[in-house]
Parts: C-alpha cells; structure tokens; sequence
C-alpha cells in the first residue's frame, strides 16, 4: 500500500530500492528503516536519518503497517458517490483537481489526500470497532479527552465553512472524521476504568 518508488525516502510513504538494499518509511515509525538484504534472506535492519541518510540503531523486528486507511479496492464505489456531489457552488480550478481525483479513485490509482474521501469508500470504522468485546478501556480524564475532541470538531468544522464558502469542496461534504458523539457512543459499550468520570453519564462499566 505504499506509493511508486522513490529515489530517496525522505518522507512517510515512500520506498526506495537500490540493489539488496531497500529503504521503507512506514506512517507508524518516526524514522525509516532500511533493510538490507543477502539474497532472499534479510541480513540487517537499522533505522536511518532520513535528513543524512545515515543508517543508525539496529531494529530486531519491523512491523509492515498500510501506507493508507484507504483500500483501494473500494475506490471506484467512492467515485460514483463523489460524482453526485453538488458542485455549483466551486470554482473551475477546484471543479478540475476534483474531477482528477475521481478520475484517479475510478482507476484505483492512489494520490496524496485520498484519505480525505474515505467517508465515501463504504463502512468507515474506528479503532475502537477493532477492540475485542471484553476490551478495557482506560480514561486519565473523560472531561478533557470530551473537550479537546469537540474543539477538533469545531475547528474541523470552521475549515470546511471556509473552504465551502471559497469554492474549493462541494456543498455537504461528508465528514471525514468521527464526531464526540460517535466516539462516546462506542467506547460506552466497553468496559471503562476512569480516573476522573466527571461528564460520564451513569452507565455500568
């Protein structure tokens, strides 16, 4: 799920091969790794500068994450939806990186911000809808996770009215996030342990 090669891996999301040598920077890491290999046989990993390009602490395991949320394979389907989208109210530059981008999802071509359609991709989770059923949750202070995720929401919202009122995204474009309420909702069927459960409503946890 990572993009084209790269001729150096200087970002998240890009690879790089050079002989046995392969250089991999994976969204979950800080820092790439390269991987050197002797055949088919891996000889060493080692996280390096990506600003040096200097190789440095020695990993005994690599985790190979997705690149992206988006899978690709339900692209085409967020096409179709995105197509129906009102755009009256755009300008024509926006109008045409917009169509670029359905052009790219109907081919199941990846390009950066795809993730910004997932909510047209089908069934959007979170990673609480990959919790076992007896998780436990843990909360430091339910009153501030609630505050600092409504003032995302608030914020989330003012740069969507801004880029609606400029032309440059349809009018009523999903949201690509989870609200409070919806977040709330799901862990509330979890088991909690909160340290400060000032806010939460009485529920069995």
């Amino acid at each position: 799920l990572l993009r084209s090669p790269s001729s150096v891996v200087d970002a998240p999301g890009l690879f790089s091969r050079r002989g046995g040598i392969v250089d991999i920077w994976l969204p979950s890491r800080a820092n790439p790794v390269r991987i050197e290999f002797v055949g088919d046989e891996i000889e060493s990993l080692r996280e390096f500068d990506p600003t040096t390009q200097r190789s440095g602490r020695v990993l005994e395991a690599l985790m190979n994450t997705p690149a992206s949320e988006a899978d690709i394979a339900y692209a085409p389907r967020a096409a179709e939806q995105v197509a129906r989208l009102d755009v009256s109210n755009m300008h024509p530059v926006a109008v045409n990186a917009l169509h670029q981008d359905i052009d790219a999802l109907a081919s199941k071509r990846r390009f950066r911000g795809i993730e910004f359609y997932l909510p047209y991709f089908g069934e959007t989770t979170s990673l609480l809808d990959y919790l076992p059923e007896h998780a436990l949750l843990v909360a430091d202070d339910w009153q501030e996770l609630e505050a600092m995720t409504e003032q995302f929401e608030q914020q989330a919202e003012q740069v969507r009215e801004d880029l609606e009122g400029r032309g440059e995204i349809p009018r009523n474009f999903a949201k690509p996030y989870f609200t409070w309420q919806e977040l709330r909702d799901k862990m509330l069927t979890h088991s909690r342990l909160l340290f400060d459960y000032r806010g939460v409503e009485d529920a069995p946890a």
